[in-house]
């Protein structure tokens, strides 16, 4: 786990305790990095979904990313708007804007959780987070991404080591 937090407090010897940290990244069993993206909204995903039970009902959804790595990321919707989401759906010719530049990619839902309000996450009611799987984007694209992860991430090592 990677992050960057304020000091403070220093009790001798060797004891500190930290602030909250802003930035928390996650390099763990995933192939990837994953960068956490929610307070910045520096990423954001436009498409459209449609769901047949138990009536056919179609919406279009433009939300900010919660995280993100180049296998996926995932967002939060409401209680209704969950009824869109199940897992292994397919959601196709999905926009995803990062940081100004824009390209199409598709998922498939690999879970959905219900987040409940509480000191660290900043949420003032319950959601859901829809996690999503890449199944097709560019080799320029995950390029692209991969480079803003990574100097996201490269950005606040160099904050810490300063």
């Amino acid at each position: 786990m990677l992050f960057r937090c304020n000091i403070r407090q220093v009790e001798a010897p060797n004891r500190y305790y930290l602030a909250i940290p802003d930035f928390i990244a996650q390099a763990e069993r995933r192939k990837s990095l994953r960068l956490n993206v929610y307070k910045s909204e520096e990423i954001k995903i436009s498409f459209g979904k449609t769901m047949s039970h138990p009536r056919p009902m179609s919406q279009n959804f433009s939300k900010p990313c919660f995280d993100i790595s180049s296998g996926g990321f995932s967002f939060f919707v409401s209680r209704i708007e969950s009824k869109f989401f199940q897992i292994n759906d397919p959601i196709r010719n999905i926009e995803i804007d990062v940081a100004g530049r824009k390209t199409k990619v598709s998922v498939q839902i690999v879970l959905t959780k219900e987040i409940e309000p509480d000191e660290f996450n900043g949420l003032t009611y319950k959601v859901w987070r829809v996690c999503c799987r890449f199944t097709q984007i560019d080799q320029l694209s995950k390029t692209h991404l991969e480079r803003y992860i990574f100097e996201r991430i490269n950005e606040d090592i160099h904050a810490i080591n300063v």
